[in-house]
């Protein structure tokens, strides 16, 4: 009798979380393996230096987009990130501005043609094999950065919170 070795399971790729270098501004990239997950997008200044960043790790599509929050700290590169990369989802908070940036960012949006989402507590994001919980915000009050879409990535016996700009009443709201 022959008994088989059995295949050895295929390896589960790393979760890698990048805090992209935009200076004073956020864009941070989750790789995993073949899928990609972008939160933020820096400034219309830093773009250059993020569309460097994500071209040497996005192989295909950027399969989702998370705008947290509308201040051009955080959306201002993400115009022309839309513009290089396909992007089939995009979620934001759905607050408006009436800035150039905004307007740039929500152009970009339309031009996309991506599934759109407003992010709200408890709506979840699964891309691939990741799955991101929303936990803020409930409503849109307070200041823009209170409404930061505020995620929760659990991956295995490690869990990454990403904050936007959400300050303490977020924070209360969250922990009530």
């Amino acid at each position: 009798t022959l008994i088989a070795p059995m295949p050895s399971p295929t390896p589960r790729p790393t979760v890698t979380v990048a805090f992209v270098d935009v200076g004073q501004a956020d864009a941070i990239l989750i790789d995993y393996g073949a899928t990609e997950v972008l939160i933020d997008g820096g400034t219309s200044s830093s773009s250059t230096a993020l569309l460097s960043y994500l071209r040497g790790r996005v192989d295909g599509p950027l399969e989702a987009v998370v705008a947290t929050h509308p201040d051009a700290d955080h959306i201002g590169g993400l115009a022309a990130v839309l513009g290089e990369f396909s992007v089939p989802r995009i979620w934001f908070n759905g607050e408006e501005k009436t800035t150039n940036v905004y307007e740039g960012f929500m152009f970009a949006v339309q031009s996309e043609q991506a599934i759109t989402h407003t992010a709200r507590r408890a709506d979840i994001l699964s891309v691939g094999d990741l799955t991101f919980r929303v936990l803020s915000p409930v409503v849109l009050s307070g200041t823009t950065n209170e409404n930061s879409v505020v995620l929760e990535l659990d991956h295995g016996e490690i869990k990454f919170l990403f904050t936007g700009d959400a300050g303490a009443d977020a924070e209360d709201s969250m922990l009530s």
